[in-house]
């Protein structure tokens, strides 16, 4: 028995006047209890695994990541590139169509 379990011991006894048996057993009883919410807390703290397996989804994300924006940036680049081409082709057919009903009106 640790020093803490004794301590506990002589509470239960002495303080709450339970017999020695009673209160062993409640002190057996509280240890069980904090095994078990000691043990429910290590099942959430994450393992040396977990971080490396994060490690590597963050990696791959990232990736992936730069992977859409190359690709949006390229398509950017396409459709402002097109749409300047097409603005230049209807300039152009503008005044062609100008030209064109001026000679024909004279």
């Amino acid at each position: 028995m640790s020093m803490n379990q004794i301590r506990l011991y002589n509470i239960f006894r002495k303080e709450m006047h339970l017999s020695d048996a009673s209160a062993e057993e409640a002190v057996s009883a509280m240890q069980e209890l904090a095994g078990f919410a000691l043990e429910s807390k290590m099942n959430l703290l994450a393992t040396k695994e977990d971080v490396f397996l994060l490690k590597g989804d963050m990696s791959l994300l990232k990736e992936e990541l730069k992977k859409d924006i190359h690709t949006t940036k390229d398509d950017l680049y396409r459709a402002i590139y097109l749409s300047g081409f097409l603005q230049f082709i209807a300039m152009v057919g503008a005044v062609l169509a100008a030209r064109f009903h001026l000679l024909v009106s004279l």
